[in-house]
């Protein structure tokens, strides 16, 4: 309050008072775009899925070019020992790149909403940059560097800056709009080896890799033009939609100086295992992904073929990724991630592992069945942090940590499995061998993960499912 005794002092703060109030009047008069409906949610919906296609699809993708760098006598990479395990990095470093590093960029923005379209554009021109770049690379050091650590780079900022938005645009239908995001994983990881292996056959790696930074760049800048904050308005008079969003980008308010201790207080023990399942869970994930393309080349198949398990695999968790995100909104996330992770582990040890060998139509069979499986996890994300997270301000940083979780996991998962597959024999009777073989060691480690994590995420859904009327009696007694 205002001490009456100072005139001057008291109608100052009288007037700032007023000034403020008006201005919440202001703010709660403005005509904002409906949440979960309307043109301007659908827009960010179809620009967002957009920018997941490119930025996902191109990273899930390394498996077709690490089979040309290894085996393809057009490589630019001399076969050593060291440019193996280097290769054999890339993609989980990629992909496990944009992914750790996304508490950084998510508490970065919640602190400060109004920088989210410049970091939107840096790691738009850091990935076209990294990717026209790696055309050019004649060691495995310069793809570690431009497709591994600085295409990871640009694409967190990129992707991570846009998802940010999305819930300001659905509460309701937040888990359908996660799912047909996220299918854009699955498209891109569709679409991108299909193209990459077409072009690498046609042009070798320099032209195919500046033909795909095209693809890459034109979409991308196109869907980045209708990434906006919902606080902007429907009508907004500006000159152009550009200048609206970074105009009310810079309006954007800095959330609390307490984010760091408010969401330390989130971290229950439940919520530390969940951690711990997402980085086990995603340690294994890209595995078979990353192996089949080898695998099939082992089996005397051509890269053709490699391919088409790879594209397989993504086409299914288009199927996964939605399938989730639309049931997460009517059925508890913790027991469809359970199911989906058991399911996925049992193919791994018994088509892969147990069937694979005998016929090629059994690696497709997987291929189909473990997208259409494992693929789920991620789009849970969302609806899994609502039990823990109450505050809508930290929800996204919360997501960021799943996320820096599960890109530890996809960085662990390189090594890991560089040791666990053995020599690689040039005879395919030699190669297909299970449970003795050189990929054996990876198909148990991978399968076996999977269940462990549907088994312990069975008890999470248990521990944490809403108690019955006959429980809450109990409970009411015994207090």
């Amino acid at each position: 309050m205002c001490p009456a005794s100072e005139n001057p002092k008291s109608r100052q703060c009288t007037l700032d008072v007023v000034r403020e109030s008006e201005a919440l009047g202001t703010a709660s008069t403005r005509d904002y775009p409906p949440m979960d409906k309307g043109m301007s949610a659908y827009q960010y919906l179809v620009a967002m899925f957009t920018i997941e296609t490119v930025v996902w699809g191109f990273a899930t993708s390394f498996g077709v070019l690490l089979n040309f760098y290894q085996h393809d006598p057009r490589s630019p990479i001399k076969p050593t020992p060291n440019s193996k395990l280097i290769l054999t990095l890339v993609g989980t470093i990629n992909t496990g790149t944009i992914a750790g590093a996304a508490p950084l960029v998510s508490f970065w923005i919640a602190k400060n909403p109004g920088i989210r379209a410049r970091v939107r554009l840096f790691g738009l021109i850091t990935c076209a940059l990294t990717m026209f770049l790696s055309a050019y690379s004649d060691s495995a050091i310069h793809i570690l560097l431009s497709q591994g650590i600085g295409y990871g780079i640009g694409g967190c900022a990129l992707y991570y800056s846009a998802l940010s938005h999305l819930p300001e645009w659905f509460e309701k239908k937040r888990g359908f709009a996660t799912g047909v995001i996220f299918t854009g994983t699955g498209l891109g990881g569709l679409s991108f080896p299909l193209i990459l292996d077409s072009l690498l056959g046609r042009y070798g790696p320099k032209v195919a890799l500046q033909i795909v930074t095209v693809l890459f760049t034109i979409p991308t800048v196109l869907a980045v033009c209708f990434i906006r904050p919902r606080g902007l308005p429907d009508n907004p008079h500006h000159d152009s939609l550009g200048q609206a969003v970074m105009t009310s980008e810079k309006q954007a308010l800095p959330i609390s100086t307490n984010l760091f201790r408010n969401f330390y207080r989130c971290l229950t023990g439940a919520f530390w295992v969940y951690i711990f399942l997402n980085t086990v869970q995603s340690t294994v994930f890209y595995l078979p992904g990353l192996y089949l393309p080898t695998y099939s080349h082992c089996l005397g198949r051509g890269n053709v073929t490699g391919s088409a398990l790879l594209s397989i695999v993504n086409a299914g968790t288009i199927f996964a990724q939605l399938a989730a995100g639309f049931l997460s909104d009517h059925y508890s996330p913790f027991l469809i991630g359970a199911i989906a992770n058991i399911l996925g582990g049992t193919s791994v040890l018994i088509i892969w592992g147990a069937l694979g060998h005998l016929s090629i139509a059994w690696l497709f069979v997987f291929s189909a069945f473990y997208g259409c499986t494992a693929g789920a996890w991620t789009s849970l994300y969302f609806r899994v942090l609502k039990p823990f997270i109450s505050d809508q301000d930290l929800v996204f940083s919360a997501y960021g940590i799943l996320s820096m979780t599960r890109g530890l996991g996809n960085i662990l998962g390189g090594p890991i499995s560089s040791a666990l597959v053995t020599s690689i024999s040039s005879d395919p009777h030699k190669c297909s061998g299970f449970p003795k073989g050189p990929f054996s060691g990876l198909i148990w480690f991978t399968g076996l993960a999977f269940i462990i994590c549907g088994l312990i995420g069975s008890a999470l859904w248990i521990h944490l499912r809403p108690k019955s009327g006959v429980d809450l009696q109990n409970d009411s007694k015994g207090n």
